[in-house]
This record gives C-alpha cells, structure tokens and sequence, in this order.
C-alpha cells in the first residue's frame, strides 16, 4: 500500500525532493546490489554509540527493495508539498533534522528500555519521512491522498492519525515487552512526525494552509457564479491578513457582482490606498484601471498620492487615464504643491505622446497664467512654441 499522488498543486518543479530521491535510490540500489555488513556497520545508527556523521547517514541507506521503495513514494507524495510550502532549503532542514530527532529518540528509549537486538543497527530514510508527513498533514489539512489498493482517496490528516496511532502502540507494546526486534523503528518514526508537526506550527503552516484555502474556495465561488459565498471567503481571509491588499480587490469585486457599488467603492479605495502607501505601482495602476472599468469614483486620496498614481500609470503607459488623474489633481486641488506639476504633467501628456495638440494648448497657457513665477516657466514655453510650429 503505497502513496503516490496527492492533490496539492505545485507551482514549480520539486528540485530538493527529487535530489533526495536520487541520492536515496543510487545508495540504496547499490547497498542492495553490493551487500556489506562493514558498510551498514559503519554508517548506520547504532544506539549504543551514537555519532553525529551516522545520524546524517544512515537517513539514506536501505537493505532492501522494499524499504527503498516505500520510502521513495513517501518522499515524492510529501516532500514536493512540503519544498512547495515552506522552499527548498527549509525543506531539506526538515528532512535531515527529522530523521537526526528520530534517530536521537530510537536510540535513546533502546538504550534506556529496550535491551534485545541493540546491536542492529538503525538504517532508512523513514524517520525524514515521517517529518515530511507531519509537516505537510499541517500546511494541507484538506488534502486528499491516492494509495495503491486504496479504492478511494483519504484526508492526509485520517492518514497521519492511523500512522501515528500504529507507531506509537507499536512503541509501546516494544517497551512492555522490553525489546527491540530490529525490523522497525517505531520511536524514530514517531520522533519524526513530532519534528514535522513542530516545524508546521513554528512557521504557521496551519495559517499559511487556512488562507489557501478561503482563497480557493473563494475562487471557485466566483467562478459558480456565488459571490455572496466568496463575500465571505475574501472577509474571512482579511481577518487573518487584514494587509492583503489582493484580498481586498476580490471583496470590492464581490460586492460589485451583488451590485452594491458603495460597498465596493469602500474596499476598493481601501486597497488603493494601501497600494499607495506601500509604493505597489503596479497593483495601484491595476485597481484604478478597474475603478474606471467599472465607473466606481473615489475621493479620499491626497494630492501626492493622486501624484504617485499618475507616474505609475504613465510607466505603463496608461496614459489616457494619467493625464485624467493629473487633470483631477489640478482642478481639485488647486492651492497644493501638486497642482502646478499636474498641471504642466498632464499638457505635456497631451502634447506628447497623445497629440492632443489643442488641449496641451489650452493647459500650457492655463499654467503660464495661474503660475507666472514658475522654475519651469522657460519649458512651457517651449512645449508651447514647438505646439504652435505644428
């Protein structure tokens, strides 16, 4: 009974997992191939004689095809979700430091309980695996998993839950029994999923999972036509990040949809301005691209901020609407500092590159009138002669 696919989604290739599995698949295959006690001996987890080379080591030895192979679908189905979640390098943190605190674990309760066949030494990538487990039933609690023989697909967390029970029964019966039978080492498995679990809750994985998937279901909702549905998905979502200025795009967008354009002017503004005040040009442009889409008007930004708006339009050259942000600034706030460069920003947009020549006219002497004194007097001058030339 094997795993082999889960449904996470991965958004890139799973380097370290794959890496793992290579170095795991060439050792064993040639363990498998070249048997050598000396080998085992020297590199495996003896827990009478603990080493910090042999609890690196012995996480990539196997001594059989089956070990090897078990283990290897366990390190594809969880470890590429876990490299998704948490990158690369965590990853491979997770997986060596999961199999060192299974190793740690196993070695200590034989040595202090359990006192038949201490001398076998420990070997496989099972206890690494088992923290991959931990972690990834804490990051993706909706997981459904497909197992070989299985007719049907389990949550990771009923699947983490047998797991867990079986091994530390097993542990249990080894201790009322007072001895090890050298076949399986329960308490390094169950070293591992405690590693896993732990790193899951100390980078907030149950967080980073909670709001995929309000995400998810939000999107969907939309996609079914429920906004009403999504509302709260996107609500439920701001609660956990009241920053996220995407989340706050989707509940104006939700609102739209139920046609409550107040609503959806007030989250819309919202994430504008923080768009603004956080120097995200490229998402301000998008939110005001899609208030005009929708003709939804906003009044409470700041002359400045109004600024900052026209510059990233004009870098994506939206610059129909730069030059409609410009015009506001100037006719709605004509004593700020603001007004006399929107004014000459928006007459040079007009003239170039919208050829509005007319209009750039009409502006240009506008602000020669209302700003006689102006350090940039000369240039409006000479955006007005070479107007007039054409």
């Amino acid at each position: 009974m094997l795993p082999y696919a889960s449904d996470t989604p991965l958004k890139r290739p799973p380097m370290v997992t794959i890496l793992l599995m290579i170095v795991n698949t060439t050792i064993g295959i040639a363990m498998i191939l070249l048997p050598g006690g000396s080998i085992i001996s020297k590199y495996g987890l003896q827990p009478q004689h603990l080493s910090w080379i042999n609890l690196f080591t012995y996480q990539f030895m196997h001594t059989s095809p089956d070990h090897l192979i078990i283990n290897m679908a366990y390190i594809w189905v969880f470890g590429a979700g876990v490299e998704e979640a948490i990158g690369s390098k965590m990853m491979l943190l997770l997986y060596l430091i999961g199999g060192i605190v299974g190793g740690v674990l196993q070695s200590l309760v034989s040595d202090a309980f359990l006192h038949s066949g201490m001398t076998y030494p420990i070997v496989g990538a099972s206890a690494s695996c088992a923290a991959l487990i931990g972690l990834f039933a804490v990051r993706y609690y909706r997981a459904r998993l497909s197992f070989t023989m299985i007719p049907f697909r389990p949550h990771v967390v009923t699947v983490l839950s047998i797991f867990l029970t079986y091994e530390i029964g097993s542990g249990l019966w080894d201790l009322s029994q007072g001895a090890y039978g050298g076949s399986v080492a329960h308490w390094a498995h169950i070293g591992g999923f405690v590693t896993g679990m732990t790193f899951g809750h100390l980078l907030h994985m149950e967080k980073e999972g909670q709001k995929a998937y309000l995400t998810s279901d939000a999107e969907n909702a939309i996609t079914q036509s429920k906004p009403g549905e999504a509302l709260r998905r996107w609500e439920r979502l701001l609660l956990l990040q009241p920053e996220n200025i995407d989340a706050m795009v989707e509940l104006a967008r939700a609102w739209y949809l139920l046609e409550d354009t107040e609503q959806a002017g007030e989250f819309y503004s919202i994430a504008l301005h923080k768009a603004l005040e956080t120097s995200r040009m490229e998402q301000a442009t998008k939110i005001y691209t899609e208030l005009r889409k929708y003709n939804i008007t906003i009044e409470e930004i700041s002359p400045i901020g109004w600024l900052h708006l026209a510059g990233g339009l004009e870098e994506v050259k939206q610059f129909d609407l730069a030059e409609d942000v410009l015009t506001h600034i100037y006719l709605n706030f004509p004593g700020s500092s603001e007004a006399e460069k929107a004014l000459l920003r928006a007459a040079a947009i007009s003239f170039q590159p919208l050829g509005r020549l007319d209009e750039a006219f009409s502006k240009l002497n506008l602000y020669l009138h209302l700003y006689p004194h102006s350090a940039w007097k000369g240039f409006a001058e000479e955006m007005l002669r070479k107007i007039s030339s054409q």
